[in-house]
C-alpha cells in the first residue's frame, strides 16, 4: 500500500479514508458489542490496554487511536509535497490492508529502519519476560502506541525482532547485538549542535563517566528542560529520549552507550562497545 507520489486526486482521498476506517471496524467489531460501544464514544485507548485483544487486532488499532485523529492524518495529506507525503504514509506502511487497496499507486516499498526502531528494541531487551502492550509500552517511551507498533513491525521485518504465537515481541540478541556494533551506527549518525541545557550523554553519562576523566571541553548533553548538566548538544535518537530514561535509568545506559558508539572516540566506542555486547547477552 502508498500514497501516490504525485498527489492525491479529487476524491480519492475521502476514499482511502472510507476504505481504511471501514476495514478497520469490520476486524473489531460487531453490531451492539461493547467494542463497537467503545469505539462509538472514543475510548479506543481502553482498547488498546486490553491485553486479550489479538496481535493483529491490537496492530490495527493501534493505527490510529480515533476515526477523528485517522482522519486528520489522512486530510494533512492532501496537497504536502513528496517528501513529506512519504513521511506521512510511514503512520500506515506497517498496516495489515488488504493488498488491493490502492494497489496501482505507485512506492517505494523498501523498508526503512528509524531511530525510534533502536529505542524500542532496547527497552525490549532490558526485559526477558512478556512485552508490554504497545500502549503501556508507547506511554514509557513518550511516543503513541501506533509509533511502538510500527517500530516493533520494522524490526520484526529486519529481523531484530520475533512474535511469540501470543503474538508478544521479543528481541533477536544475537542480532541486535550485531547491528548496534556494526551497522547502526551508520543508519543513524551523531548529530550534535550549540550549547544547551540537559542531560549527559555518551562519555559523560554512567556507566562510562566512571570509566573516563572528563576533559576541559563541554560535555555531550540530550538538551531537555529539566536537565541540570550544560553541554554540546547531542541529539537523541527520538525527541522523547530524555524522559524516557529519567523513568527508566538502566535504558537511559544503554542509549547513552550508543551514543558513545556513534559519537565518541576511538576509546570510548571501545569501551563502549565491550559494555553493551555485554549488557545485550540476556
Amino acid at each position: 500500500m502508498g500514497l501516490p507520489s504525485t498527489g492525491l486526486r479529487s476524491g480519492q482521498l475521502d476514499a482511502l479514508k472510507q476504505t481504511l476506517l471501514a476495514v478497520l471496524h469490520q476486524d473489531l467489531f460487531a453490531p451492539g458489542s461493547l467494542r463497537e460501544q467503545l469505539w462509538d464514544q472514543g475510548l479506543v485507548s481502553r482498547l488498546l490496554a486490553n491485553g486479550s485483544l489479538p496481535a493483529r487486532t491490537t496492530g490495527l488499532l493501534a493505527l490510529m487511536e480515533t476515526p477523528e485523529a485517522m482522519e486528520a492524518y489522512l486530510l494533512r495529506a492532501q496537497g504536502q509535497d513528496d517528501a513529506k507525503r512519504r513521511a506521512l504514509y510511514s503512520l500506515f506502511a506497517n498496516a495489515e490492508w488488504p493488498s488491493t487497496t490502492l494497489a496501482n499507486s505507485p512506492s517505494n516499498p523498501q523498508l526503512v529502519l528509524r531511530p525510534q526502531d533502536l529505542v524500542v528494541l532496547l527497552r525490549l531487551a532490558l526485559d526477558p519476560g512478556a512485552a508490554p502492550t504497545y500502549a503501556a509500552l508507547g506511554a514509557e517511551l513518550g511516543m503513541t502506541a501506533s509509533e511502538a507498533h510500527a517500530a516493533v513491525e520494522r524490526a520484526v521485518a529486519a529481523k531484530l525482532a520475533i512474535k511469540g504465537d501470543d503474538g508478544k515481541p521479543s528481541v533477536v540478541r544475537a542480532a541486535l547485538r550485531a547491528f548496534v556494533q556494526h551497522g547502526a551506527r551508520y543508519c543513524f549518525p551523531a548529530t550534535q549542535g550549540g550549547l544547551s541545557r540537559g542531560i549527559p550523554t555518551g562519555y559523560a553519562a554512567s556507566p562510562l563517566s566512571e570509566q573516563i576523566r572528563p576533559g576541559n571541553d563541554p560535555p555531550p548533553v540530550w538538551p531537555w528542560k529539566k536537565g541540570t548538566a550544560r553541554g554540546i548538544t547531542f541529539y537523541p535518537l527520538y525527541p522523547s529520549v530524555p524522559e524516557a530514561a529519567d523513568r527508566n535509568p538502566a535504558l537511559g545506559e544503554l542509549l547513552a552507550l550508543f551514543d558513545a558508539v556513534r559519537g565518541g572516540s576511538a576509546r570510548e566506542q571501545a569501551l563502549a562497545l565491550a559494555i553493551l555486547e555485554e549488557r545485550l547477552q540476556s
